[in-house]
C-alpha cells in the first residue's frame, strides 16, 4: 500500500463516515475523502491507533483504492511489524505501551527511533555505543600499578629501585603488568629467582586483602596478582596465609597425545629455573610481560612477549626489552642449548641431545602380512636412580603402517587411540621418532625390534 500524503484540506475525524475496527490490539480507522474536500481524486484516509497525520500530513491509500483494500493493507503491515521488530518503524504501528522513544535520540532533529519498553535498544548505533560503554566500564576498575605502588609505599613496604634496563638496583617490591586497569602484578625484585613468594610479598598480600583488594597467587607461586576492590578475579588461587607455596604447573609430567615437544618442555623448565621472567603459558594465561616457547624443528624459539607494540630504539623501554632477551639467551646457553641466534623479538636455539637415548621404543610386526603394520610401545630408559619404566600401551603408543597402491607407497602413523599423527616419513625409524615426539617423549629414541607376531593363517 502506497501511503500518499496530501496537502489539501483537513479530514473530519468525527464524521459518521469514519469506520473503526480492532485488529491485534490496534485501532484501524478509515474515512473516504471526496473531491469537494480538497482532493483531486476520491481517496480513503486512514489512521492507526488514532494517528491520522504523519509529520503534519494526512495518510491516504492509493487513488481509487477502496476502504476494504486499505484496511487489508494495514492488517498485512501490522502482521509484518509483529513478526520482526524494527526501531525505524513508526511507534503507532505497534500495540500501545509496547514501545517507547529511544532516550539516546529522543528530541533529536535526526535519527529518532523507538525501542521495546524496558529492553535494550537494538538500533545499530545504540548497540555499538553500549558495547563501547561496557568495555570502558570493564576497564574502569580504578586499579593501576602506580596507585597500588604508592599505597604499599605509604604502608611501609620497601619499593625496589630499578635501573634503566629494568634490573633491580635494590631489593623490594615492584608493581607492574597492569591490564587496562583490571589487575596489577606485584613481584619481589633483587633477590634472584625464587620458587615461592619472596621477601615481603606474604605481608603485602595480607595488607591488600585487609583493604578489600582481591589478591591471588600466580600459578608459579612466585608473585601476586591483585584485582580491584569488589572484583571477582579468576576465582582461583586466592592468597591464604601459609598456603602460598610452590604451585608450579608440571610441564607434561605424563605423556599425552599432541603434547608439547620435549625440547619445548626442556626450555620452559630451564628458563623458569634460571630467570625471574614469567612463562605466559605455565605461570599465567593472561600475563602481560614474559616469554613464550615454541617448537622450531628439533630446536626452540623463545619469543619475548609484552602487551603493546615493540618499544622504539633508544628508549628506556627498549633497553629493558633487550635486557630481557639477553637474560633469555644467557639462560639457554647455561642450560646447554647450542646454535643460538636472535633478532629483535626472539631467541632461537637447538636443544641438547643426551648421549644415551632417554626413550626406548619396542617395535613388533603385527597383523596380516599384507597390512605391513608395526606396533610401537614406549618406555622411559633406565637411569642410575631408576629402572626402566614402560608406559601403558593403551595410552602411549601406536602403529606405523606402510600403505601401498599402484601409485606408490607411504608410511603413516596413528597413535594408541587411532588418531592420525602424520604420513610421508622416509623410513620406519623416523616414523617411530615422530610418534614419540607426538607424546612429548624426549629424543633420541632407542628402537628395539621384537619377534614378529604376524598372523600367517
Amino acid at each position: 500500500m502506497a501511503h500518499m500524503a496530501g496537502t489539501r484540506g483537513e479530514i473530519d475525524t468525527e464524521s459518521s463516515a469514519v469506520a473503526r475496527l480492532e485488529y491485534k490490539g490496534r485501532t484501524i480507522e478509515t474515512r473516504p475523502v471526496a473531491e469537494d474536500q480538497g482532493e483531486e481524486y476520491p481517496r480513503v484516509a486512514f489512521a492507526i491507533n488514532g494517528e491520522w497525520d504523519v509529520d503534519g500530513r494526512p495518510q491516504y491509500g492509493m487513488p481509487g483504492q477502496s476502504a476494504e483494500s486499505v484496511v487489508s493493507d494495514a492488517k498485512r503491515l501490522i502482521t509484518q511489524v509483529d513478526g520482526t521488530f524494527s526501531p525505524y518503524v513508526r511507534a503507532y504501528w505497534y500495540q500501545p505501551g509496547t514501545v517507547e522513544p529511544c532516550p539516546r535520540t529522543k528530541g533529536a532533529a535526526y535519527g529518532q527511533h523507538i525501542k521495546p519498553v524496558g529492553a535494550v535498544c537494538p538500533e545499530l548505533r545504540c548497540v555499538k555505543e553500549a558495547r563501547v560503554k561496557a568495555r570502558r566500564a570493564a576497564r574502569a576498575t580504578g586499579i593501576t600499578a602506580s596507585s597500588l605502588s604508592n599505597l604499599l609505599a605509604r604502608g611501609g613496604f620497601t619499593r625496589a629501585e630499578l635501573r634503566s634496563d629494568g634490573t633491580a638496583r635494590s631489593e623490594g617490591f615492584s608493581a607492574e603488568g597492569e591490564d587496562h586497569n583490571r589487575r596489577v602484578v606485584i613481584l619481589w625484585r633483587g633477590a634472584g629467582p625464587a620458587d615461592s613468594l619472596a621477601g615481603e610479598l606474604p605481608r603485602i598480600a595480607e595488607h591488600l586483602q585487609g583493604k578489600g583488594f582481591r589478591v591471588e597467587v600466580s600459578v608459579s607461586g612466585r608473585y601476586l596478582v591483585v584485582f580491584a576492590r569488589g572484583a571477582g578475579g579468576t576465582g582461583e588461587r586466592e592468597y591464604t596465609p601459609g598456603g602460598a607455596g610452590v604451585v608450579v604447573e608440571q610441564v607434561a609430567s605424563v605423556p599425552a597425545p599432541n603434547a608439547q615437544g620435549w625440547q619445548v618442555q626442556l626450555a620452559r623448565r630451564e628458563l623458569a629455573a634460571r630467570t625471574d621472567m614469567v612463562d605466559i603459558e605455565a605461570d599465567d594465561d593472561g600475563a602481560l610481560d614474559g616469554f613464550q616457547v615454541l617448537a622450531d624443528g628439533q630446536g626452540v624459539m623463545v619469543l619475548r612477549v609484552q602487551r603493546g607494540a615493540d618499544p622504539r630504539k633508544g628508549t628506556a623501554a627498549r633497553e629493558r626489552w633487550d635486557a630481557a632477551l639477553d637474560q633469555l639467551e644467557a639462560a639457554l646457553a647455561e642450560a646447554g642449548f647450542t646454535h643460538l641466534s636472535r633478532n629483535r623479538v626472539r631467541v632461537s636455539a637447538r636443544a641438547p641431545r643426551p648421549q644415551a637415548a632417554p626413550t626406548i621404543a619396542r617395535v613388533q610386526a603385527v597383523g596380516r602380512p599384507d597390512e605391513f603394520t608395526e606396533r610401537v610401545r614406549f618406555a622411559a630408559a633406565a637411569t642410575d636412580q631408576e629402572s626402566e619404566h614402560p608406559y601403558d600401551p593403551r595410552q602411549v603408543g601406536g602403529d606405523v603402517i606402510l600403505h601401498a597402491n599402484f601409485a606408490g607407497a607411504t608410511l603413516y602413523v596413528v597413535d594408541a587411540a587411532g588418531t592420525h599423527v602424520g604420513r610421508g616419513y622416509r623410513d620406519r625409524a623416523s616414523a617411530t621418532e615422530a610418534l614419540a615426539d607426538w607424546y612429548g617423549l624426549p629424543l633420541p629414541v632407542q628402537i628395539n625390534h621384537e619377534p614378529s607376531r604376524r598372523d600367517w593363517t
